[in-house]
């Protein structure tokens, strides 16, 4: 009988104070290449200890 991997989860942090990119890379994290600036918001792609995707976003640009 085959076992299925667990399925992986993204959570998202929403208005991310950019300092926190910073903060976490002081501290050991290793991000998924460089920060994703889109052109209305950064994006930060890494991966906690138990392997589940995660992201920091920062919206600079106005909404409207």
């Amino acid at each position: 009988m085959s076992r299925r991997a667990a399925p992986r989860t993204t959570l998202t942090r929403r208005r991310t104070d950019p300092r926190s990119f910073h903060e976490l890379e002081a501290k050991g994290v290793e991000f998924a290449g460089d920060t994703l600036d889109t052109g209305v918001c950064h994006m930060a792609l890494f991966s906690d200890p138990d392997g589940n995707d995660l992201m920091l976003h920062h919206r600079y640009a106005p909404y409207g």
